[in-house]
């Protein structure tokens, strides 16, 4: 499996030195049409970890595409799959509430999860006080997005979930 993956990396390292892809110069390509070493080795350990991270990076790029659906599963195979950082978590809470399919319980417990693991961080607080919003705890969620605003004031969905919290809830505009 290895030789496998080593003759393909290497082979792709090849063409992409050539090309100038990957900042390396043409010249590291030997005369047997060969990658040294050190570049065949940074590029299985740059698959090894795109294929261990390919459910969190899929997720990623269906977000950013607007595919949330698509974006909250990946994100949910990334958690099984043991991805557990406060930026998975903070995603994964958001794409629950933003595909219209997830569980706001879910967004809660992930949310809170993620801001565990960035303490204070403004982002990760607004994601909490929306998710906390759609699971009806508005008085958290506006305690919450008023810190985050607090720390962060030129975030307009801070703004915007908060107005959302204020309008609905509150009874003020």
């Amino acid at each position: 499996m290895l030789k496998t993956i080593r003759s393909l990396v290497t082979g792709a390292a090849l063409v992409l030195s050539i090309a100038g892809c990957v900042g390396t110069p043409p010249e590291v390509a030997t005369a047997a049409g060969e990658a040294p070493a050190g570049v065949v080795g940074g590029a299985i350990v740059t698959y090894v970890s795109w294929e261990r991270l390919h459910d969190v990076n899929y997720a990623l790029r269906m977000e950013g595409a607007g595919r949330f659906a698509d974006a909250r599963r990946a994100y949910h195979r990334a958690i099984a799959a043991g991805h557990t950082s406060g930026g998975i978590y903070n995603g994964a809470a958001w794409m629950e509430i933003e595909s219209g399919e997830g569980d706001a319980a879910v967004a809660v417990d992930w949310g809170q999860r993620a801001l565990a693991l960035q303490p204070g961080d403004a982002d990760t607080m607004d994601t909490l006080g929306w998710a906390l919003y759609h699971a009806g705890r508005t008085d958290e969620a506006y305690a919450l997005l008023t810190q985050a605003l607090a720390k962060k004031p030129t975030i307009y969905c801070i703004h915007y979930h908060l107005a959302v919290v204020l309008f609905k809830d509150k009874g003020t505009t």
